[in-house]
């Protein structure tokens, strides 16, 4: 059980699905840390939260193969299969192994040397301490795709395509498409327009000038890219997202974004 902790109705919620979790004869196990609790040998794990807390908690847990049950508290709840309305319903179809498996491409991302995995996208922006435009040359398995100065680029799996590439104006993706998103941030350009790669492909950018930061789904990655280059690709790695109804993703879309 992982739940937001700054938020008292996320740990309401968690507390009542260990209750019910217990009740009905499993263990459950709670943690302060994210990696304590899939430190615990798991069947599945629960994040109570918003789309940011099972964000948090999906990149984790896909290392080690865990599927999650998203409970949403929050405001949108793309990733959530539940609301707290429906826990106790949701906490017993999981323990039966009553649903399905909806398996999200993940992003690996480089710079520098170091690495890290995204669900939503990877985000090149301009440091905090320079705010002139970014140069960016994009390369897609060594071909050199666009030339953009932009205040920022998006590359976004199609978990992603419905987050902030959306709102810097890429596309709307399926979330079972094998893509890969390329959105620029304010391209100082008329023709600038968003590309779409396949899931495989190798995505290579250079900064050309100034350097930029990383920010790795709305976390800091990397503050300044000392090597004015990253890159991303598709990670062997899984998100495993816990269903209980069939996809209607743009059924979703409408309900949550109108």
């Amino acid at each position: 059980m992982y739940f937001a902790a700054d938020r008292p109705i996320a740990a309401a919620v968690a507390e009542r699905a260990i209750r019910v979790i217990e009740h009905s004869g499993a263990k459950a196990l709670c943690a302060a840390e994210l990696e304590e609790t899939l430190a615990g040998g798991l069947s599945a794990l629960f994040a109570v939260g918003g789309d940011g807390t099972i964000l948090h908690t999906a990149v984790r847990a896909a290392r080690s193969g865990v599927p999650i049950l998203g409970v949403n508290v929050g405001r949108v709840g793309f990733l959530s299969a539940a609301n707290q309305d429906e826990l106790d319903d949701a906490v017993r179809r999981t323990l039966n192994k009553e649903y399905r498996l909806d398996e999200r491409n993940l992003l690996k991302v480089g710079a520098d040397g170091d690495s890290a995995l995204a669900l939503n996208e990877l985000l090149i922006a301009r440091a905090p301490d320079d705010m002139h435009v970014l140069h960016l040359d994009v390369f897609v398995d060594g071909m050199l795709a666009a030339r953009w100065a932009c205040d920022g680029l998006i590359i976004a799996t199609p978990t992603g395509a419905s987050a902030y590439s959306l709102s810097a104006g890429g596309p709307v993706v399926a979330p079972n498409a094998d893509v890969t998103l390329i959105t620029p941030v304010c391209a100082h350009s008329l023709s600038a327009k968003p590309l779409v790669v396949p899931a495989k492909a190798h995505v290579k950018v250079q900064i050309e000038e100034p350097s930029g930061a990383l920010f790795t789904d709305g976390q800091l990655f990397k503050a300044r890219v000392s090597g004015r280059e990253c890159e991303a690709s598709l990670a062997e790695q899984k998100a495993r997202f816990i269903r209980f109804q069939p996809d209607n993703f743009f059924e979703l879309l409408r309900h949550k974004l109108k």
